[in-house]
């Protein structure tokens, strides 16, 4: 990248709380505290953000998780207004699975059955989860819904940073959002995917994951603004300075043996970042539990790491996440470079003999202040993030 970019403010929903702080202790907690249901009939385990309103349609659900997520974050960008100033060009990007609407189920049924459902149908037929944040808060960039599957939230990243380098934008909320529905979790369910119990990832006695729901904002703007826009920002903690994706097309859903792509991703990931792998402090692994997954993630990681780089996953704290996996994982990456530790991979207590390197397996300091996220999906879609403390004020 060329230009400098920034992080300028973020905020999160998920199985451990919608509090940064809240979720940084929650991370390194022995037992954290975690929202966690069981389906009655599937008898499979999914995780579930707090807040949210069980009465309410997905797809408005969903707008109101971005909504909230987007306001949360701006403040922490704006902290004298919570808003931008006037003039700055700010796009909208929300990565999610299938855009939400496929799995309103009760919003069809409402009209197969003449009810009157409770989300005006206008605002289920017209435009994208981004489109009408766009429309919301007035901004005058372009607004574009990602539906990568399992990467999407990375994608909304990677994607808002290419907006402000091609100057189509100042600043970019980028956002990941899924809700647990009645047809993803019967869709793991019946690829063999789900596990009956808490997901254990690169553990030897795995037996695959759990779907999670979750929302997370990022706020990307460029470094080189104009004083009087510059000094209306917090701030900037964290530097952007790239990512890659790749794609093999190994298979529909299971990735490639040797996760070809990832180590692709990564690799245009650190050449785009002007990076070492050795300037690497850690990588918060895509870590979904199941035997495919785990198995081919890290092999691509000694494959470019060797064994020189601690890694774990969160999601036997969230669940996957889906499309909001990417955009909370950075959160959560962001977190640990803060605190300057990293937590153990939750659910692991011994790796499988199928994982090329072990998972970092208790509470660790880090000395660095860069590392990645990883994300993988289905069709063989991989993607990486680099992010990178500021130490110096000055910066």
């Amino acid at each position: 990248m060329e230009k400098i970019l920034y992080i300028n403010g973020c905020a999160l929903d998920c199985a451990l709380g919608e509090d940064p702080e809240q979720v940084g202790n929650e991370l390194f907690a022995e037992d954290p505290c975690v929202s966690l249901q069981v389906h009655p009939r599937l008898k499979i385990p999914y995780f579930t953000i707090r807040s949210r309103n069980e009465k309410e349609f997905i797809h408005s659900a969903a707008f109101h998780a971005c909504l909230t997520a987007a306001e949360n974050a701006l403040k922490t960008a704006f902290p004298e207004t919570g808003l931008p100033p006037p003039g700055l060009r700010i796009g909208c990007l929300v990565g999610t699975t299938g855009d939400v609407q496929f799995g309103d189920l009760d919003f069809y049924r409402a009209l197969k059955e003449n009810l009157p459902p409770d989300e005006k149908i206008s605002h289920f037929v017209h435009g994208t989860v981004a489109e009408r944040l766009v429309r919301h808060f007035g901004f005058s960039g372009p607004a574009v819904t990602i539906s990568n599957t399992c990467v999407s939230g990375a994608d909304a990243v990677l994607l808002g940073s290419a907006w402000i380098e091609a100057d189509l934008c100042d600043m970019v909320l980028a956002l990941g959002i899924d809700l647990v529905s009645p047809m993803c979790l019967t869709g793991f369910y019946t690829l063999g995917a789900a596990s009956s119990e808490r997901c254990r990832p690169f553990d030897k006695n795995r037996s695959g994951m759990n779907v999670g729901e979750g929302c997370g904002c990022v706020i990307l703007r460029r470094g080189d603004l104009p004083e009087e826009q510059e000094k209306s920002f917090s701030r900037p903690l964290f530097r952007f300075p790239g990512g890659g994706s790749a794609c093999d097309a190994y298979h529909l859903t299971a990735p490639h043996p040797e996760g070809l792509g990832l180590v692709l991703a990564m690799k245009k990931a650190l050449k785009t970042a002007k990076k070492a792998p050795s300037d690497i402090a850690f990588v918060n692994a895509h870590g979904t539990g199941t035997l495919a997954n785990d198995q081919s993630e890290s092999k691509a990681l000694k494959a470019l790491f060797g064994e020189g780089v601690p890694f774990f996953s969160t999601k036997g704290l969230t669940g996957h996440t889906l499309g909001a996996s990417g955009v909370l994982e950075l959160i959560f990456t962001m977190l640990c470079l803060e605190k300057g530790k990293i937590p153990k991979s939750f659910g692991c207590s011994t790796p499988g003999e199928d994982i090329a390197i072990k998972p970092n397996m208790e509470l660790r300091e880090i000395s660095g202040n860069i590392a990645m996220s990883t994300s993988l999906a289905f069709g063989g879609y991989n993607t990486a993030l680099i992010v990178e403390r500021i130490k110096d004020v000055s910066a």
